[in-house]
């Protein structure tokens, strides 16, 4: 049988590169593509794929959440992450999140063949051109516009379904952006997790 693969991209050239590449290759089978993260939730409600390749910046929902929860939901579905970024922090984050793989978008056919090989037999598979050496864990995570938003809404003493409105995003979405602030700042009391942005400059 075929292998089952699905795209989430929100870049449709990327998708359209990704399809030709596994066309050539019989064995393979692509059952469906998503531009954003609500799609592929959709998608996975009704199908598995046996590979997804998911990048980790999406529009609606960051792709180290979505990774997480697709991780615990369907943990058959080896996921491989897609991204033009080659940043240590990234990469361990989507690692650590559940991650089977991870490739740079302008990965060749041989590449992405051997990473799909090597994740199917339960391995894990890194761009050749991507280097995890050690790095300065004084270092801070980036923060994302949406996340900044946030947090100033946050220190205003609002509800996450109050913050959902006000920024005109899904439940969910505003859930997944406080657990990513949850993760960068390191700590999930609010008191912490406020006093700790101010300390960095972000409120």
């Amino acid at each position: 049988m075929p292998v089952k693969i699905a795209i989430t991209d929100d870049h449709p050239m990327v998708i359209s590169a990704m399809k030709s590449a596994l066309e050539l290759n019989p064995g393979r089978e692509l059952i469906f593509t998503c531009t954003c993260g609500e799609a592929l939730l959709q998608q996975l409600s009704i199908h598995q794929p046996d590979i997804l390749l998911l990048d980790i910046r999406l529009p609606d929902l960051p792709g180290t959440s979505l990774c997480k929860q697709i991780s615990a939901e369907y943990p058959f579905v080896r996921i491989i992450a897609i991204t033009s970024h080659d940043d240590p922090w990234y990469i361990r984050q989507m690692l650590e999140m559940g991650a089977h793989g991870y490739l740079l978008k302008d990965t060749g056919f041989n590449i992405l063949e051997e990473a799909i090989s090597k994740v199917l037999n339960g391995n894990q598979y890194m761009d050749p051109r991507i280097s995890l050496e050690p790095v300065n864990k004084t270092k801070e995570l980036p923060f994302t516009r949406k996340e900044k938003e946030m947090l100033t809404l946050l220190s205003e003493m609002q509800s996450l379904q109050q913050i959902a409105i006000r920024m005109c995003i899904p439940l969910r979405m505003a859930e997944m952006h406080f657990y990513n602030l949850v993760q960068k700042l390191g700590t999930d009391d609010m008191n912490g997790l406020l006093q700790e942005a101010r300390r960095r400059g972000l409120l």
